[in-house]
């Protein structure tokens, strides 16, 4: 057997290699949930950089969707001055295709939270709004 290594992007990475050897093997899609590091915690748009084992990921996923609250990534000239616009908002989630080996990635999708039964509105739509980015300036 062979012994855990004592860095976590180390455990990351073969924690990944093993799904993807995994899903290769049985023919099967696996879907793996990953922690934000510490700066992903900080962050007010959460990206595929900001996962731990990062580089691992970015690698060897052929998708990775990261989940954002909308009412914090969209650009505030979008929130400034209505307010019925920002409740709407609070109950979305910004779904971004970050990677997709075999398609496009770079989508941006809107879902309304359902969480009362457990879900999000099957029916959603792409992004219109600006996102914010980072680097970018805001006044």
């Amino acid at each position: 057997m062979v012994p855990e290594p004592a860095e976590e992007a180390e455990r990351v990475k073969r924690a990944v290699e093993a799904l993807k050897e995994l899903a290769l093997a049985t023919g099967v899609g696996v879907v793996a949930v990953t922690a934000a590091d510490r700066v992903g915690l900080d962050a007010r748009r959460l990206r595929l950089h900001h996962f731990r084992g990062s580089t691992a990921l970015a690698y060897e996923a052929d998708v990775a969707l990261v989940l954002n609250e909308k009412v914090a990534v969209v650009a505030k000239a979008h929130l400034a001055y209505d307010t019925t616009r920002a409740a709407e908002f609070r109950r979305q989630v910004v779904f971004s295709v970050e990677k997709n080996r075999n398609g496009e990635a770079g989508v941006e999708l809107e879902f309304r939270k359902d969480f009362a039964n457990c879900r999000f509105d099957p029916r959603g739509s792409w992004v219109t709004e600006r996102l914010w980015e980072e680097g970018t300036v805001e006044e």
